[in-house]
């Protein structure tokens, strides 16, 4: 059972860092599809705000008087996790813009999983705020089945890739911007899975 947490003012702020996120992958997918940089842009505005947000709920614990060790070790770990999602989320903007600077060209296959991966990921984010909000151990459970889908099948595109590659149906180039994109998007999978684990400690 996800326990509550009563301090309004932390969480109010561990839902702009989820909200915050959302945008991230939000605006980079549009990036991506647009093969246009102002949505990008944006999403750098939006990754910056999540270290100044996390900045902020450092500041935030450290006031509160009756936190207990537990909490506390929870929060600083989802923190700590929250600063390493921020790192990705710059790999995935940075692989997008350079697959649209230098017009790199996925496959039909490829550039479907991919937004499979977005899609996906963006979906995690919003269960997750979700999650804060209602505690419901039914949002957790599927928060942990998506996450784990998701990987699966980042992993099975990943096999999948290597054969296209076999038969000659992907070019180089192209190959090597696809798989930094799933490396990046299993990585933030990752992460987003170990914040609900530990959210369910709050």
């Amino acid at each position: 059972m996800v326990k509550s947490f009563s301090n309004a003012a932390v969480v109010s702020t561990f839902q702009k860092l989820l909200s915050s996120g959302n945008e991230v992958i939000n605006e980079t997918f549009e990036g991506y599809l647009r093969r246009e940089d102002d949505a990008l842009v944006g999403a750098e505005e939006k990754n910056r705000e999540i270290l100044s947000l996390v900045q902020h709920l450092f500041s935030q614990v450290r006031e509160i008087e009756n936190i207990t060790k537990e909490e506390y070790a929870v929060i600083y770990a989802i923190l700590g996790n929250t600063k390493k999602i921020k790192y990705n989320h710059d790999k995935l903007i940075n692989y997008t813009r350079l697959k649209n600077k230098n017009l790199v060209l996925f496959s039909d296959t490829a550039a479907a999983e991919i937004e499979e991966l977005f899609k996906g990921t963006r979906a995690i984010y919003s269960y997750l705020y979700e999650l804060l909000l209602t505690r419901n151990p039914v949002l957790l459970r599927q928060i942990f089945r998506e996450t784990n889908r998701y990987e699966l099948l980042s992993f099975r595109f990943s096999i999948e890739h290597e054969e296209r590659m076999a038969q000659g149906l992907c070019l180089a180039k192209a190959s090597s911007v696809y798989l930094h994109l799933l490396e990046t998007f299993e990585d933030i999978l990752w992460h987003l899975h170990y914040m609900a684990n530990e959210l369910k400690s709050l």
